[in-house]
């Protein structure tokens, strides 16, 4: 009978309305459990929005090589929660700002790291800022990259208006294929596709027909992604306050001048055109001075790997006669002279100190580099700075609240 009273090897007596709520409290205390395993084995693969292989192997499906990546890239599990408050003013309404604005990647292997890395970009950008301002995102090519796969994968994980587009894989005509042979393959940094990559992004970004239209470009790596959601649109930000080039991150440069060549061609472009500097001093560095070793040099640089910037500044301040200047040296190709170099260089010419903003208030992440603002918790007590040159994340904390 369903009211009769039960026993449970010789303890007293109690009915099946007993059991029952101890049964239902039971497979609760299950149920909850099995939801915190999840979401302590799944909640990065989750802020992306996918879900990884049962077996942990890449199967090859956009879902698969995503969840692996964004496994490794994203810091902790609570990004999306940690949300402040938004900017006032901020925009409100779903799609952009500014029809003059656009968002820039270069790259299109399709070898497992680099496409991993431009997935989960795309994935944390829409996510992050672009699902709510829409803006349109161009991703740039060399015409030698199998791409195929690679758009393929883009467009089933990417929610925004995407456009692939091919840049000439081969050297300009000025370069010398034979000094190029001659350069010794340090690593990655000296093959051809990254000094491509950075003449796009020195000079040929800002005359490419397909971006003439755009005032407002913010250049993305394919290995940076953000971190944390962006109350605010970026290129309303800098256009309301004439900013003509925003960064998110610096570094101190003590050892070494610029890459071979270029501090020399920067004195006699100066020397020339009878260029002064506007400033030396940003964010309490002395750009221009003298390094340890009595060299002369720089000790900032702007790192580029994510910055906004005023393309009609770029295009009428004489940015566009220096990078000229300096691409004829073929100095980009020979010595690997970096986009961020010869940006910071012109920038120090043309640029007033108050046309260069930081931003304070982005969680963000480059490479093995993870920056964090004061919204989110670091993984570790205060922060970790390790070793230059390892593979493990380097945590740091961007300085600062938001700066209105």
């Amino acid at each position: 009978m369903s009211g009769s009273p039960i026993r449970f090897f010789g303890a007293p007596p109690c009915s099946w309305k007993f059991v029952a709520v101890l049964s239902a409290l039971f497979n609760l205390l299950l149920l909850s459990m099995l939801a915190i395993s999840i979401q302590r084995f799944d909640s990065r693969a989750l802020l992306a929005g996918v879900v990884p292989s049962r077996s942990g192997e890449h199967s090859g499906r956009p879902e698969h090589i995503l969840a692996k990546a964004v496994t490794d890239v994203a810091p902790s599990a609570h990004l999306v929660s940690a949300v402040p408050e938004p900017v006032s003013g901020a925009v409100s309404a779903m799609g952009p700002a500014r029809a003059d604005a656009a968002i820039v990647y270069f790259g299109g292997s399709s070898d497992t790291e680099p496409l991993q890395n431009l997935l989960v970009s795309l994935r944390l950008l829409d996510v992050m800022f672009n699902d709510r301002y829409r803006y349109p995102v161009y991703v740039f090519h060399l015409d030698s990259d199998p791409v195929n796969k690679t758009i393929s994968l883009a467009r089933q994980v990417s929610r925004s208006k995407l456009t692939f587009v091919a840049l000439p894989s081969a050297v300009p005509e000025h370069i010398s294929p034979e000094r190029l042979a001659s350069i010794p393959l340090h690593d990655k940094n000296h093959r051809l596709p990254y000094k491509h990559m950075c003449q796009f992004f020195a000079g040929t970004i800002f005359r490419h027909p397909v971006l003439l239209p755009y005032r407002y470009l913010w250049r993305l790596d394919a290995d940076s992604s953000l971190l944390q959601p962006l109350p605010y649109d970026v290129f309303a930000y800098v256009a309301e306050r004439n900013i003509s080039f925003a960064y998110v991150e610096n570094q101190l440069q003590t050892a070494t001048p610029p890459e071979f060549g270029l501090w020399d061609a920067f004195f006699e472009y100066r020397r020339q055109r009878n260029v002064k500097l506007r400033w030396t001093k940003m964010d309490g560095w002395e750009f221009g001075a003298k390094l340890r070793s009595g060299r002369p040099g720089m000790k900032g640089l702007f790192n580029t790997h994510s910055v906004v910037m005023d393309a009609h500044w770029f295009r009428t301040a004489g940015h566009l006669d220096w990078f000229d200047h300096l691409d004829l040296l073929g100095g980009i190709y020979y010595e690997r002279w970096a986009d961020h170099q010869i940006l910071t260089l012109s920038l120090m010419m043309f640029a007033n100190a108050s046309a260069v903003h930081r931003f304070r208030d982005w969680s963000y992440r480059h490479a093995h580099i993870q920056l964090y603002n004061s919204f989110l918790q670091l993984p570790e007590a205060g922060h970790t700075e390790l070793a230059a040159g390892t593979r493990q994340p380097v945590f740091r904390l961007n300085d600062g609240r938001y700066t209105r």
